[in-house]
């Protein structure tokens, strides 16, 4: 007699593969390649970012989030210093 499996709906996320991402800490090397490529280029395109991924081994997207943030902490620092 087979014993009955869990539908999915009663698997804790992580065990469906659907769990959230697991937050990603920059190494030095790679926040310092982050911010000047930042401090030259603002909105880099995907060419730029794929290779800027490539060159610190992280995924394109992280990049592309990266800069999202960083230009959003960038606006809220200016509005502060206003």
């Amino acid at each position: 007699m087979a014993l009955p499996t869990p539908s999915d709906s009663t698997l804790p996320a992580e065990a469906r593969g659907r769990g959230r991402r697991r937050r990603l800490v920059w190494t030095p090397s790679q926040s310092e390649a982050l911010r000047a490529c930042f401090e030259r280029n603002p909105y880099p395109g995907i060419a730029t970012r794929e290779r800027l991924a490539q060159a610190i081994g992280i995924p394109e997207p992280r990049v592309q989030i990266w800069f999202q943030n960083e230009r959003s902490r960038q606006l809220r620092q200016h509005r502060r210093e206003s």
